[in-house]
């Protein structure tokens, strides 16, 4: 019975996998803030409020507004990732009291934004915002 059992695992493990939105064909390589907007609603022949977000899709330059439901409800793509990268934000938030001192100082928040370089199912390479990764 023991010599059926293999002494070591054979599979090979490969890149680990994310998620990108795809919508219309162009995939969300970032993703903005949601925010309430108007928009005409055709069937109820009036403006409603709903939420949109802004999405860059990959290979453009602008953020384009999707409504907030629609970009939920599009397909998610499998993508592998080849590398990630990541730059560090400092930020000033304010001041603060030092406890050994008494003493105002700023506060600093470090920031971390992390980068992957994947591969899309059409075989292209880009770089998306770790926002944008699984959303």
């Amino acid at each position: 019975m023991l010599a059926v059992t293999p002494e070591r695992i054979t599979q090979k493990k490969g890149n680990p996998i994310t998620t990108v939105r795809q919508i219309n064909g162009k995939y969300a390589v970032a993703i903005g803030k949601a925010y309430l907007a108007l928009v005409y609603d055709a069937a109820r022949l009036t403006e409603i409020e709903t939420h949109k977000i802004p999405v860059k899709f990959y290979g453009e330059d602008k953020f384009t507004d999707v409504i907030y439901p629609d970009f939920m409800a599009a397909e998610k793509v499998k993508c592998e990732i080849l590398s990630v990268s990541q730059k560090e934000k400092i930020r000033e938030e304010g001041e603060i009291v030092q406890r050994e001192t008494g003493k105002l100082v700023k506060m600093e928040v470090k920031m971390v934004n992390y980068f992957f370089k994947i591969k899309l199912p059409d075989g292209s390479i880009a770089e998306i915002e770790g926002s944008a990764a699984n959303a």
